[in-house]
């Protein structure tokens, strides 16, 4: 008996109503991103020991077309698309890569296929442009609770916790569509 495949769960729903409105908040705030990388405010510290265009540098890992179109499936090709279109070139890193790396490396412990490491490598590695990205614009609205502006410095800790936490759920969503696909 074959049985249809199933409609869309409820977190499968809140996952794309969630991401839609990740990508729509960036892409309405890009030209306040660019003018941010390009011109910083003056007498603004908003980053302890880092500048803004640091943490937007385009992420490192690219994926083969096979490890790509699991990402494709788990609904996370913005995820990659976005950062290498609108990241910053740079001769170092983004400082927020190791949170990212430490994820790979605490979840792929004992993992030795290329493909499932080059996935979760690569929407880890994206996860710390978007942080950084919107860590960037972050000053430029108002606190989501009280209307107020929010002007208060970052630490580079903050990021990178927040990078941990962002780089885990990316790569439990790509782990999750894998074994869900795989043979």
């Amino acid at each position: 008996m074959s049985l249809s495949p199933p409609g869309p769960n409820l977190v499968s729903s809140w996952e794309a109503l969630a991401d839609g409105l990740q990508v729509q908040r960036l892409v309405l705030h890009l030209p306040q991103l660019r003018e941010q990388l390009t011109t910083p405010p003056c007498g603004i510290a908003l980053f302890t020991h880092t500048l803004p265009s640091a943490l937007t540098v385009h992420p490192a890992e690219r994926v083969e077309p096979a490890a790509e179109a699991v990402i494709d499936r788990a609904g996370l090709q913005h995820w990659l698309r976005l950062p290498a279109e609108y990241g910053t070139t740079g001769t170092g890193t983004n400082p927020l890569a190791a949170s990212a790396d430490q994820v790979v490396d605490t979840l792929l412990v004992g993992v030795t296929d290329p493909f499932v490491r080059a996935e979760v490598a690569a929407v880890c590695s994206a996860s710390a442009w978007w942080v950084g990205a919107f860590a960037v614009i972050r000053h430029l609205g108002v606190h989501h609770a009280s209307l107020q502006p929010v002007d208060a410095v970052i630490t580079l800790e903050t990021l990178e916790s927040a990078t941990s936490v962002v780089a885990l759920g990316t790569a439990q969503r790509v782990l999750a569509e894998h074994l869900r696909t795989a043979g």
